[in-house]
């Protein structure tokens, strides 16, 4: 009876179909017609499949409709727009299977007025009832969707059963649901969502039960949609711009330029970090002109504040560090009270140790190397330097531990020196990545060096030293070239320019940058420097460092200095114009000092007693009085001594203990004791000797 086998499955027929078969094989057994038996055969069954396939077609429709229009394709918009016909179809179908399975008979045409006579009498009531039949058939194919009886379900009792059971699950569910919002819970949007969908729940379970069909309701179009919400953002988005944007005016000042160079001034890695600040608040900036943002740029937005917070952070840093680098500049070329030489007091020439008679030179008696009290004879005579305080030895106790408090800040307690004891330093130097390139010198010096092995391809070839000697003025030159600064291979920098070159801003402020790490040698003599570039304290492994022949006056505070006295070796200040050394105190790991042509009065602030390396002291020129009698501290490494041209006019017999001096010049100093003068020409063997048989114990002659 019709059984179907279809991919190794076997379909059973359905009950309507049985029906038709076994009627049509009873119509053919009587002898009926073979057309009605066809007929009878094929209309219902033809119907069915008719309308599950339109209906089928709908469902494929709805799902279209639910995806974004810019998704569908041309085919398949072509059957979201055939849903009207489908629709039209699906009643057409519905109505022929209520109607017995006979087609819906087309509106009747209004036929010709006949004669009443040309119609039999008795026929009449026939032809009525057949009017009214067909224009209720013509009612029930023209009427809508919505007064039809509602269709049987097409699911089978078990399933619509499962179905039952499932919604009445879900609808436990929803209870619950309820029951958490009556109890003050807020429910998150998918709850919310559940709670709304009861109402289709129940309608479905009641189609169920009722053994009908639902049909959910219809789905608002996303076209739809979307243009009811591009309506609803064109109203918000009314010219209201100036109040979206709180952060305009401080936008417009974390993307102004930096307030000085800041990879110069800081480091390499906080100048990456600003630029790239900077270009994502340029960004963010222009999303304030649009007017619709997706999620990722609304995001973006919210990061607003914080990018600003910090840039401006990184501009007040630098900001701060030109003020104080400005500010230390201007107190350089200040005199500072401290480093002032001290004022000469006018004691006499001479005291006698036996009578207490004092006086000038002139009134001892007696020949050279034998001079005696003019009063009572006796040779037991202390001379006094010129600028020597006797209220200097009567000081307080307190003077005298504050003085050994301040000699033993500067003591060596073991082999390491300071900057090795020191923390590793945060400074960091530019790295490979970011080299200055030759075309961005503008000093042919600095090009040549930039281009040198390979442009820095080859490390090994790469110039780690330069020499700019430029002293006339003229273009290039009268303007500093920062690109120097970030050379941060360079182990030796030599620069000899115009005057004022290197007074500039442009060198004070960023001077070292980067050669923080790497210089070793520094030579900027013959530059007509007013004052020493404070940034050397930052040069950590500086050993020489050359600032003869300017015009330097005073020097920085100790604490300049002692930031590199772990490391400097060599230091030249000769030809300048220095009254006092006092600052170089802490520079204990010193082994060459030169201060010759300068105004010093004394020596003060070279530590004899912690320089242990110290082989070479040139002061020619000067103003010195005295040779300080702790020179004899450096007995262990002191082996040239050039003290000629100064106003010395007394020799301590410390000079005794340099037992590694090899060369001794006192020429052009008035000494009192020509036999000094005239063993010191000899040879330093013979001044030792005279020094010690006048006995060093009684004084300085």
């Amino acid at each position: 009876f019709g059984s179907r086998w279809g991919s190794g499955r076997r379909r059973r027929p359905s009950h309507r179909t049985c029906q038709k078969d076994r009627l049509g094989l009873l119509l053919q057994r009587l002898g009926a017609p073979k057309a009605l038996y066809n007929d009878m055969a094929s209309d219902g069954v033809d119907l069915e499949k008719k309308l599950r396939a339109v209906r089928k077609k709908l469902t494929q429709v709805e799902k279209l409709k639910e995806k974004d229009p810019s998704d569908l394709d041309a085919a398949a918009r072509e059957k979201v727009a055939s849903e009207d016909a489908l629709r039209a179809e699906e009643r057409d179908l519905e109505s022929q299977l209520a109607a017995g399975g006979k087609p819906a008979a087309p509106a009747a045409k209004p036929a010709p007025a006949a004669a009443p006579a040309a119609a039999p009498p008795q026929a009449a009531p026939e032809l009525k009832k057949k009017e009214a039949e067909a224009a209720t058939r013509t009612q029930v194919a023209d009427a809508p969707l919505a007064a039809e009886k509602p269709a049987p379900s097409s699911l089978s009792p078990m399933e619509a059963d499962k179905r039952i059971k499932a919604i009445k699950k879900k609808l436990q569910q929803i209870q619950k649901l309820k029951e958490k919002a009556a109890a003050g819970q807020a429910l998150d949007p998918e709850a919310a969502e559940k709670v709304a969908a009861e109402t289709e729940f129940l309608r479905e379970v009641a189609a169920l039960e009722a053994g009908e069909e639902y049909v959910p309701p219809a789905k608002p179009d996303k076209c739809a949609q979307k243009a009811l919400s591009q309506a609803t953002d064109d109203q918000d988005a009314s010219p209201v711009s100036a109040r979206e944007d709180p952060h305009a005016m401080a936008r417009a000042q974390a993307l102004e330029p930096p307030p000085a160079d800041i990879g110069l001034l800081i480091d390499a890695d906080t100048e990456k970090r600003f630029k790239a600040l900077q270009k994502k608040l340029r960004d963010i900036g222009k999303l304030h002109e649009k007017d619709k943002l997706d999620k990722l740029q609304a995001d973006k937005l919210k990061q607003e504040p914080g990018l600003i917070e910090e840039i401006a952070a990184i501009q007040e840093k630098a900001a701060k560090l030109v003020e104080e680098r400005r500010a230390r500049m201007s107190a350089a070329s200040a005199p500072k009270a401290s480093f002032e030489p001290r004022p000469r007091t006018n004691l006499p020439a001479w005291q006698c140790n036996e009578c207490g008679a004092s006086g000038g030179m002139g009134d001892l008696i007696g020949s050279d190397g034998a001079l005696a009290c003019n009063k009572c004879g006796g040779t037991f005579i202390t001379h006094n330097a010129p600028g020597r305080d006797d209220d200097e030895d009567e000081d307080g106790d307190d003077d005298g531990e504050a003085a050994a408090k301040a000699r033993k800040n500067y003591e060596s307690k073991d082999l390491k020196t300071k900057r090795q004891k020191q923390p590793p330093t945060a400074t960091k130097k530019l790295d490979d990545g970011v080299m200055p390139t030759p075309e961005s010198a503008t000093w042919p010096e600095i090009k040549e060096v930039l281009e040198s092995g390979d442009r820095g391809v080859d490390k090994s070839r790469l110039k780690k030293a330069i020499e700019v000697d430029r002293a006339k003025a003229g273009a290039p030159y009268d303007a500093f070239d920062q690109t120097l600064l970030k050379c941060s291979f360079l182990t030796r920098v030599e620069l000899k320019l115009p005057p004022g070159t290197l007074e500039s801003e442009a060198f004070q402020l960023y001077f070292p940058g980067a050669l923080t790490d790497g210089l070793l040698e520094l030579i900027l003599k013959e530059n007509q420097l007013k004052t020493v570039p404070l940034g050397i304290q930052q040069l950590q492994r500086i050993r020489s460092l050359d600032l003869s022949h300017n015009q330097i006056q005073i020097l920085p505070d100790t604490g300049t200095w002692e930031s590199i006295a772990g490391s400097l070796e060599l230091l030249d200040l000769s030809f300048n114009k220095l009254t006092s050394i006092a600052p170089l105190a802490p520079l204990e790991k010193l082994s060459q000092l030169k201060v010759d042509a300068n105004q010093l009065t004394s020596l003060e602030g070279v530590s004899w007693r912690d320089l242990k390396q110290l082989t070479m002291l040139s002061a020619v020129g000067n103003e010195l009085a005295s040779i300080p009698e702790a020179v004899g501290d450096c007995a262990g490494s002191l082996e040239y001594l050039e003290l000629s041209e100064n106003k010395i006019v007394s020799v301590p017999t410390t000079l005794v203990d340099l037992k590694k001096l090899k060369f001794l010049n006192l020429a052009g100093n008035p000494i009192k004791d020509q036999k000094i003068v005239k063993a010191a020409e000899k040879s330093i063997k013979d001044l030792k000797a005279y020094l010690s048989k006048i006995g060093g114990s009684k004084g300085k002659k």
